[in-house]
């Protein structure tokens, strides 16, 4: 018999204890694109769209990271052609992000579930303030993401 002081299920308790640990459960997780398919420069990071294969395919999402650079990056393929960078931490609390495809958002994976559109704006808080996002441009295989932030 449940205990009448137990207000929550076990998958809500384990959401909440693994947010509180930082830790973002397995369905709030993002692959991180294959180094062969980034090239890292003082101003941009460049992407082979040639070399990624299926990994980055129209309604998914890839980590690109290098901490040496101080790359940290969210890239979304909304679609066939529309690509959106965004920073990977959340503005609240720097909790990772992930993209949302059936929402169409970029999402907290903490607890407080944050939300945002692709030009960064908070459309569901606890998060403060705009989440920054990056300039990308695009030729045939190739993406440019621009390091300095949108203004």
């Amino acid at each position: 018999m449940p205990s009448a002081f137990c207000l929550c299920n076990r998958r809500d308790l384990l959401r909440g204890s693994l947010a509180l640990a930082a830790i973002p459960p397995a369905c709030c997780t993002t692959p991180e694109i294959p180094p062969e398919c980034v090239t890292f420069t003082a101003e941009s990071v460049r992407i082979d769209l040639k070399a990624t294969g299926g990994v980055l395919a129209p309604g998914t999402a890839v980590r690109v990271v290098n901490a040496d650079r101080g790359v940290n990056l969210l890239l979304v393929r909304v679609d066939e052609q529309r690509y959106v960078a965004a920073s990977l931490k959340c503005t609240h609390g720097g909790a990772p992000l992930t993209y949302n495809e059936k929402h169409k958002t970029i999402s907290c994976t903490s607890f407080g579930h944050s939300e945002f559109d692709f030009e960064g704006a908070v459309l569901r808080g606890p998060a403060p303030r705009t989440l920054p996002t990056y300039q990308i441009v695009r030729s045939v295989d190739q993406l440019e993401i621009r390091m300095a932030a949108k203004a």
